[in-house]
């Protein structure tokens, strides 16, 4: 079975470059390109693919993470329309040894937590 790699409203350029990074004969890879102004949660309608690579300005404010909550054992990646950056989005645990816990530790990181969100 292929590896299916979604290209997402990359420019014409940087598509290109991105599709020449993969052996187009290789029967292992399957390029999906699509338009530059489609609705990202249809990118990972049937078929889905395994990779979805899209255009990211900002990666804190990327829609492409939330293609995560739908399918979440996909590979995004965003790269910035110039190519010069790269962020991979990943859904997973990450859980963090806090050392032992009393009072003020236990509302210091709470509070930290919900400060760092908003």
């Amino acid at each position: 079975m292929p590896i299916r790699i979604a290209l997402v409203r990359l420019p014409r350029l940087l598509s290109d470059l991105v599709a020449a990074a993969f052996v187009a004969d290789d029967a292992w890879i399957e390029l999906v390109e699509h338009e530059t102004d489609i609705d990202l949660p249809g990118t990972v309608q049937h078929p889905r693919p395994d990779v979805v690579i899209a255009e990211v300005n900002d990666p804190w404010k990327a829609d492409v993470a939330d293609l995560l909550t739908q399918c979440p054992e996909l590979v995004v990646l965003g790269v910035r329309g110039d190519g010069r950056s790269a962020w991979s989005y990943e859904l997973a645990p990450c859980p963090r040894p806090l050392g032992e816990l009393g009072p003020v530790q236990l509302r210091s990181i709470v509070l930290g937590t919900l400060g760092a969100s908003s």
